[in-house]
């Protein structure tokens, strides 16, 4: 079974625990250091783009955004050497 499956109109993320959640209850999408976290009202899902071929990860990251749903990047830090 692949890492990342959409299907049903529903995300469904392999791994040792399973996890599916609609497309149509997620309510905001937030990345981190490549990786997204997908919130319902009740629950949530992280989803690692290391386990993303890297081959699709350019669709995964189109097809996220083209949903109607908040979407936040927390923006990297700066570092200042002086």
């Amino acid at each position: 079974m692949p890492y990342l499956r959409i299907e049903n109109n529903s995300i469904i993320r392999g791994g040792l625990i399973r996890r599916t959640l609609k497309i149509s209850e997620v309510k905001e999408i937030r990345t981190f250091a490549g990786d997204y976290t997908l919130f319902t009202s009740e629950k949530k899902m992280k989803i690692n783009s290391e386990y993303v071929r890297k081959s699709q990860r350019a669709e995964l990251n189109g097809f996220l955004r083209s949903l109607e749903i908040p979407f936040e990047e927390t923006p990297s830090k700066t570092y200042n050497y002086s």
